[in-house]
C-alpha cells in the first residue's frame, strides 16, 4: 500500500492562492483526483483522505477563478478593441 501525498497536495493547493499561479492548482487537482481514486481501490493509505481532498479544493477554485478572470480580461480586451 502506498503513502498518501496529503501534504504535497494541500501545499500545492495553497500555493496556487498564495503566488496567484493556477499550474499549482492545476497539479494540486490532478495530483488528489488520482490519489482519492487509488485511496477509494484501497492501493492507497486512506488516512490522508480529508487533507487530499482539501488541496483538492483549494487548487479546484483556483484554476476555475483563474478561468474566470482571464475571460473576463479576454472580454474586457475585447469590448475596448470594438468601442475604439
Amino acid at each position: 500500500m502506498r503513502e498518501h501525498r496529503g501534504g504535497i497536495i494541500l501545499a500545492f493547493g495553497i500555493l496556487s492562492w498564495v503566488s496567484m499561479c493556477f499550474l499549482f492548482g492545476v497539479a494540486a487537482w490532478a495530483l488528489a483526483v488520482e490519489d482519492l481514486r487509488a485511496m477509494r481501490a484501497g492501493e492507497m493509505d486512506a488516512t490522508g483522505e480529508r487533507i487530499t481532498r482539501a488541496g483538492m479544493i483549494l487548487g479546484a477554485i483556483s484554476v476555475v477563478l483563474t478561468m474566470v478572470v482571464l475571460l473576463g480580461m479576454v472580454g474586457a480586451a475585447g469590448i475596448a478593441i470594438a468601442v475604439s
